[in-house]
């Protein structure tokens, strides 16, 4: 698990994201901070033939990639609870 920190000019939240793959049956640990948490259900490349390793592993990157610059880009001006809310919406999105 990762531990995420998302700083800008006028805010610094603690955020914990998990990423794992329930699908898979891996088991996501569990948080008892008071971060803002979310979960990310995305395929771990590594679990994969290797035919596959390589496509996916750019597909998971890109979403994250997309993912993260929409929080950062949401941090200033939203609430905790707003935070939360988006960090759900994009754990949805493809």
């Amino acid at each position: 698990m990762k531990i995420l920190f998302l700083c800008t000019h006028n805010a610094c939240r603690s955020i914990v994201i998990t990423v794992c793959d329930q699908a898979a049956g891996e088991t996501c640990p569990i948080w008892f901070g008071k971060a803002i948490k979310g979960y990310w259900g995305l395929p771990d490349p590594t679990k994969l033939p290797a035919e596959e390793k390589d496509v996916i592993f750019d597909k998971v990157f890109l979403i994250l990639e997309t993912r993260i610059r929409m929080l950062v880009n949401a941090i200033d001006h939203s609430s905790h609870q707003e935070l939360s809310e988006l960090i759900e919406q994009l754990g949805k999105a493809e």
